[in-house]
Formats: structure tokens, sequence, C-alpha cells
């Protein structure tokens, strides 16, 4: 009867193949200079958000700072959302600008020119084909269904009509309706009577 390997001596037939090693190696090099040129990427940013009073405990990435330690976190930071808005705009990597705009999808930033900041910047991702666009399209879509307002709903119809941003349309149509149930406040409109135009 042939015999089965188990995960155990799979793994050792790989852990002496030095092919398989030379591989691994030179993978795990691979990412750790990718790590490296990501933090030199956003050093700016992080050192403009230091200097603003970014609180030590506001950290989930490890022992480097990173615009992504923002992501997921319960600590407030309303005093940083200028600071983020104004440098989402800048020529940074799109992976540090998709973690700009996802920290950027908080209440406190309703009512301020950050979602028009957000939607001026989607407006420039015209190119469906360019795949180093498409998570920071999507974070961005994705803060404005948090942010955005019904003073947005031109800029929305105009992209529902575009083809290039057709792969995103469903997504769009999730934004559109978030946006239009939201005041330029950041409140929620209040529906008329007898089912007219909201006021």
């Amino acid at each position: 009867m042939k015999h089965e390997l188990t995960a155990k001596e799979g793994q050792d037939i790989l852990d002496r193949d030095p092919k398989y090693q030379a591989m691994m190696a030179e993978k795990a090099r691979r990412r750790a200079d990718m790590e490296a040129m990501f933090d030199r990427d956003e050093k700016p940013l992080i050192e403009a958000l230091t200097a603003a009073g970014w609180a030590e405990k506001v950290r989930q990435c490890g022992d480097t700072r990173s615009v992504w330690d923002f992501v997921n976190t319960a600590e407030p930071y309303p005093h940083l959302l200028e600071i983020l808005a104004e440098h989402v705009i800048r020529p940074y990597h799109f992976r540090t600008r998709e973690g700009i705009a996802r920290a950027l999808a908080v209440r406190e930033a309703r009512g301020t020119r950050i979602p028009r900041v957000l939607m001026d910047e989607l407006k420039k991702l015209t190119d469906p084909k360019d795949e180093s666009q498409t998570s920071y399209r999507w974070a961005l879509i994705n803060t404005l269904v948090t942010i955005g307002d019904s003073s947005m709903e031109e800029d929305v119809r105009q992209l529902l009509a575009d083809p290039r941003y057709a792969t995103v349309r469903a997504d769009l149509q999730r934004m559109a309706t978030a946006t239009m149930k939201r005041t330029t406040s950041g409140g929620t409109k209040r529906p008329t009577r007898g089912g007219g135009k909201p006021r």
C-alpha cells in the first residue's frame, strides 16, 4: 500500500530542500524590503501626526508606527483628522493613502471638508485597469459611505454614469443610498409629511 505523507513528513522534506529554502528566503527578503519601503513612504505623515500629539497608545501594527494603527482602534483622534486629510492628497504610495482613507472613516469627519477632499480623490482614479488603484478606490468609497452627505448627490450621479467606474457601481450605489440620508452637518434628513422632498 502506498504510504501517504503526513503534513509533518511533507514539511520535513521541504525543510531539507535547498531550492525551497532559497525560494522562501527570497520571499522573506522581498517582504522585508517592501515593508521598509512602506515605512519610508509614510515617514512624513507619521512625523506630522506625532508632532500634532498622536497618542502613543494608538498602535496596532507592532513597533513601527503606521497610519494603519488607526484602523480598528477604539481611541478617538479628532485633532488629527485635518492632518490626515492634508496628507491623503499627497503622492504617497497607494497603500499609504488607502490607510489614510480608512483612518478618516470616523463620525468626527462628518460635516467637515474631508468628504469633499475624498470625493475629489475618488474622481482622480479613472483607470479601472490599474490594479494599484483598486484598494484605494474601494477605501475612498467605503469611507464616503460613512462620512459623505447629500451635497454629493451630483458627484455620485456622475460617477455612476461614467463607464470607467463600472467595476465599482454596486459600491457607488451603496454610497448614494447612505449619503442621501445625511445632511451636510452630519445629521440625518428628516422626512417631510406627505412623502415630499426634504426641506
